[in-house]
């Protein structure tokens, strides 16, 4: 049971305050008071940087579940009502499902277009009830198994002008999807430089019908390189300016990496909340700056000249302080929990923007659900294999 992550992260205390009380910041200061006002029935808290440490969470990762077996690409996971697993494995185009305590029960899906087979696997959701959504971004199919991955049905989200299709990302509670289109670039494609192309986030119905269009947008700012005949190559750029999504089930949050602000939609597309202030701005240094720069040149395909690239990603402006966070996720209760930028304490707020505490994840964590006792995780080990862990939770 992934004995390296677990012997290096250890046994942590849990150090409990009642949820009122002021704590303690960074720099050794008490927390200050976070300003709420509510504007047209969106509640926007400022907690302007200053976060308590306290009450502080834990994860038992020595007690953690290991789910036998290898994954690649993990595309989604969830805990049923029975205590067993089901994960998406969008390497092996399977969905597997697990026992309680980890026993491997069945395997469905494999490389196909038939029913239950997939060619581009891309999602695992809990549909209401106890059944499973999966959605095959290449055939653009949705299938529907039971919780004991009997096939049940596919279907297709309606396409229309206003909504051209390009991914599903996650349901709520109420079968409601949330799904992006196609990123709006300019006339004539992409520009060379740092740029972001939004995708625009639509809702639909549990048949598939378009509800709301364009409620919100999505982007990842990048480094396009536009070379002759149409074509053009892609690459990370340092400190991005990005939306990272999260699908919980009552909302859908998008936290801006840069600010750090999070914002929360209903089932309907409207705006019901804002967080601000949810970390402090920390000075870009010019050290970090050429890590950045490194680990942005990270992977580059042979063939293209690492010199130049450099030399492209040194000319760019940069921010100036680091981004605030790196994800979001949202747990069964709805809690909004955030990554920093830096480190591995996330902050967990609730539904309405409140602070509720801070908790230690292993690094490079990727929750794939968070229950009220635990924490199923993708953790990849020193050799960068995807791990699935279920993980005790110590103070929800």
């Amino acid at each position: 049971m992934g004995s390296k992550i677990a012997k290096a992260f250890g046994r942590m205390a849990w150090m409990a305050l009642p949820l009122g009380m002021a704590g303690c910041g960074a720099d050794g200061h008490t927390a200050a008071e976070p300003m709420v006002q509510d504007s047209a029935g969106v509640r926007i808290v400022d907690h302007r940087g200053a976060l308590p440490e306290a009450p502080l969470w834990t994860v038992e990762m020595e007690e953690a579940l290991e789910l036998p077996g290898d994954f690649h690409r993990v595309a989604g996971g969830t805990v049923l009502d029975d205590g067993s697993v089901v994960v998406a494995d969008a390497g092996s185009r399977e969905v597997r499902r697990f026992a309680s305590d980890g026993r491997p029960e069945r395997v469905v899906g494999g490389e196909g277009e038939g029913p239950g087979e997939f060619m581009g696997l891309s999602l695992l959701d809990r549909w209401p009830g106890d059944s499973i959504l999966t959605f095959d971004i290449n055939l653009r199919r949705i299938t529907l198994f039971d919780a004991d991955l009997s096939f049940g049905r596919t279907f297709e989200l309606e396409v229309t002008d206003a909504a051209p299709f390009g991914n599903l990302h996650g349901v709520m509670e109420d079968g409601t999807m949330v799904a992006s289109g196609f990123s709006q670039l300019p006339d004539g494609g992409p520009r060379t430089g740092a740029q972001r192309y939004p995708s625009p986030l639509h809702l639909y119905e549990p048949e598939g019908e378009v509800r709301e269009v364009e409620f919100a947008e999505v982007w990842t700012e990048s480094y396009f390189d536009v070379i002759g005949g149409g074509g053009f190559s892609v690459m990370p750029v340092p400190f991005p300016s990005a939306i990272r999504p999260a699908y919980g089930v009552r909302r859908a949050v998008l936290g801006e990496t840069l600010s750090g602000e999070i914002r929360s939609y209903d089932s309907e597309g409207a705006l019901r909340g804002i967080v601000r202030g949810t970390g402090p701005a920390i000075r870009l240094t010019p050290a970090a700056r050429q890590d950045g720069i490194e680990r942005a040149l990270d992977g580059t395909a042979e063939g293209i000249d690492l010199e130049e690239r450099r030399r492209r990603l040194e000319a760019l402006d940069f921010p100036e302080h680091e981004p605030i966070l790196s994800q979001v996720a949202v747990d069964r209760e709805g809690r909004i929990w955030m990554a920093p930028f830096s480190g591995t304490r996330w902050t967990i707020f609730d539904e309405d923007g409140a602070f509720v505490a801070r908790i230690e994840l292993p690094e490079r964590t990727r929750p794939l659900e968070i229950g009220a006792d635990d924490i199923l995780a993708v953790v990849p080990d020193d050799f960068d294999v995807e791990r699935v862990y279920r993980i005790p939770l110590r103070g929800g």
